[in-house]
């Protein structure tokens, strides 16, 4: 996967950018890494270099991967590239003809791709083509990335999946991953422009207009690997008891790391709340808000403010729901053996109660009916909020809620105001700029 010398950008300067392009293919042996993995070597029955996955999953002082080291205090480029290289390069693919050049990753496209679904295909094949064509003042390449990007976004645009009763999860997923591929390729379009969350910082500092959201970002950047782990230890059969006691320290360990997002979650959100206007009128009631008085000159306008708040209250869910999914494994594991081990009592009491999460829901809900009739919610935003919210809804068995969700996708989908559309303009020299109204710098 092509890279420049100093972080994985899609092609867009940054701090300590270099003009001098420095490209190779990551494989299987040059993925990033992080923490202390144990390398299975030669002695050990492996000669390839390659990390045993399964082994330092289970293992119960599992150290994370680069894209989850604990203590990290910015959004490095590898936390990204990480996400771009599971897109791109399925586990256990053979990558080995790829390392001379650049050039022959596009010769394999059709193999890499053959198993995701169309629209996401043509958002990553935008990508890059869009990714070379930048780096080699082609213009025909970034002609054809525009082609590629406006053909992807009209593809989602027509997707049956807003009008299923019931997406499945990987239609869902398939979905959020396109949108996301998307976000990038308009950054790549906007190259040189300030900000945005893939350039390369070292820290958001308050005076940048994304502060905040920079530092929710960081707050959670652990949590999509904490996620996925769970779900792989969901789907793992341990036997015997050895192995089960390995699962319930893996558990441990994985709630531990769960604590921490959550320590970092409560030291943002009051920085959140002393400047941010709340876009709805919460209950007196309601002791988990506890909003500032609100000063006038904060600068953060009613778009970003209601961004935020549903960042937190997403965000929110989306933590607990993991936390009762650990919590649930554990109690499982926990019944196969006679004498498990305990957890702490702060870990038993991690996460909200349901009445919580509802109230949380009911203000997603309630800001989107607001944001909507407004038009001060970007569509990318919107549909991941719906996205989590109808998942939420699912799992607590909320027919008439999920039916909302469903009902307020389909409605979006046909306003004009928030339609998924692009626009491709030429300048004079036939070099093509794109635009797209909910692919903004600033959003996640």
């Amino acid at each position: 996967m092509p890279e420049c010398q100093r972080c994985f950008t899609t092609g867009r300067k940054c701090l300590g950018y270099e003009r001098s392009y420095s490209f190779k293919i990551t494989t299987s042996k040059t993925w990033p890494k992080g923490g202390n993995a144990k390398k299975v070597t030669h002695e050990e029955g492996r000669s390839d270099g390659v990390i045993d996955q399964t082994r330092s999953f289970a293992e119960p002082n599992l150290q994370a991967p680069l894209c989850m080291q604990l203590g990290q205090t910015a959004v490095v480029c590898d936390a990204f590239s990480s996400v771009f290289m599971d897109l791109l390069f399925p586990k256990n693919t053979d990558l080995r003809q790829n390392v001379n050049s650049p050039g022959s990753w596009i010769s394999s496209l059709a193999t890499l791709l053959s198993s995701r679904n169309e629209t996401l295909n043509q958002g990553l094949l935008a990508l890059y083509t869009g990714f070379v064509g930048r780096k080699n003042g082609d213009a025909a390449l970034i002609n054809r990335s525009a082609e590629l990007y406006s053909n992807a976004l009209h593809g989602l645009r027509r997707s049956d999946i807003w009008v299923r009763q019931k997406p499945s999860p990987v239609d869902i997923a398939s979905a959020l991953a396109s949108i996301m591929i998307f976000s990038r390729v308009e950054l790549l379009a906007g190259e040189g422009a300030n900000g945005g969350y893939m350039a390369h910082i070292k820290g958001a500092k308050k005076e940048d207009p994304n502060y905040l959201t920079h530092k929710a970002i960081e707050a959670v950047i652990t949590l999509p690997t904490l996620c996925e782990y769970a779900d792989r230890l969901d789907a793992t059969v341990f036997q015997p008891e050895k192995k089960v006691r390995r699962g319930l320290l893996t558990t441990q360990y994985l709630l531990n790391c769960a604590s921490i997002v959550e320590n970092n979650l409560d030291q943002w959100l009051p920085e959140m709340t002393a400047v941010t206007p709340c876009p709805i009128v919460i209950e007196a009631s309601d002791a988990e808000i506890n909003i500032s008085p609100q000063p006038h000159d904060i600068g953060v306008t009613a778009a970003q403010a209601s961004d935020l708040w549903m960042l937190h209250w997403s965000l929110t869910i989306r933590f607990n729901l993991l936390i009762r999914q650990l919590h649930n494994r554990f109690s499982t594991l926990s019944a196969l053996v006679s004498d498990p081990i305990q957890l702490s009592a702060d870990l038993k009491n991690l996460g909200k109660d349901y009445n919580t999460l509802d109230r949380f829901a009911d203000y997603i809900r309630r800001t989107l009916d607001k944001g909507l009739a407004d038009n001060t919610l970007q569509a990318q935003g919107v549909m991941a909020y719906f996205f989590n919210l109808h998942w939420y809804w699912e799992q607590r068995n909320n027919i008439e809620q999920k039916n909302w969700c469903i009902q307020s996708l389909r409605n979006m989908a046909n306003n004009q105001r928030l339609g998924l559309d692009v626009q491709v303009v030429k300048n004079p020299q036939k070099r093509p700029s794109l635009s797209a109204p909910f692919l903004a710098d600033d959003f996640i």
